[in-house]
Formats: C-alpha cells, sequence, structure tokens
C-alpha cells in the first residue's frame, strides 16, 4: 500500500489490489497555507493508480471550512478525473453546513458518485460497482 500521511490533517492511500484512492480528511484547515503540499500529494498517489480505479472519501470528521479551500478540493477532484476515476463513494461529514459543501463538489465530478454514513457501506458500493462494469451508465 502506497501512504501519504500529512497529521493531522489529512491522510491518502493507495491500495493496489483494489485500484483503489483513500482519502482521509482530518481536522480544521484554516486555510490553504495550512496544507502546501496538498495537490502535490494527490499527484503522487494518483501517479499509483490505473485507468478506472475508484476513490473512497471520508470527510466525516470535516468541519465546516473557508470557501478558499474550495478549489484545492476541486482541483484535486478534477486530478482524479483526469487520472481515470471511475467511482467516487464519500463518507459524510457530521456538520451540516460541510455536508453540503462536499455535496455542491460532488455533482462537479461527473463520475458515479454516492454517500454513505459508514466506510463499511461505502467499500461495499465501491466493490459492487469494480464487480459490475457493464452496469455503469
Amino acid at each position: 500500500m502506497f501512504t501519504i500521511d500529512r497529521p493531522p490533517f489529512y491522510k491518502l492511500a493507495y491500495d493496489k489490489h483494489l485500484n483503489r484512492v483513500y482519502f482521509n480528511m482530518r481536522g480544521f484547515w484554516k486555510s490553504p497555507e495550512v496544507v502546501p503540499h496538498y495537490l502535490q500529494d494527490w499527484f503522487r498517489a494518483l501517479k499509483q493508480t490505473e485507468e478506472g480505479f475508484s476513490l473512497l472519501v471520508d470527510v466525516s470528521q470535516m468541519v465546516t471550512h473557508p470557501t478558499a479551500l474550495r478549489q484545492l478540493h476541486e482541483k484535486a477532484i478534477e486530478l482524479s478525473v483526469i487520472a481515470g476515476v471511475s467511482d467516487i463513494a464519500e463518507i459524510t461529514p457530521h456538520d451540516r453546513i460541510a455536508l453540503l459543501q462536499t455535496s455542491s463538489m460532488a455533482g462537479k465530478a461527473k463520475v458515479r458518485f454516492s454517500s454513505f454514513a459508514h466506510k463499511a457501506e461505502a467499500e461495499a458500493w465501491l466493490n459492487h460497482q469494480a464487480a459490475a462494469p457493464a452496469a455503469r451508465p
């Protein structure tokens, strides 16, 4: 497994066997300056993937963050789409405003996307998508 860990802000990992990127967002990000390597780390993680990879995004601990960070997250989504992501599963934030923030960004990905309350549900959905590629739109 390939892992990039930036405590206390995030962890990115890639599981070659599943061809899946895992992104776990942690804590409060007050500005883009607190995560200076964010997009570089996405580039590094995405270089490991193969076309048709899946992405599991855990933003369950996310709190409302400043709009300046939205551009970073949208760029990470764009990079994932360019790299060939096929399906994105999100473990939703508990914070209601953060949920609105992530939901509005998800629609921009233009790939199959679904939200879940628990990691096990998200993993099961992604595994099902991988097992049934003909069912994709």
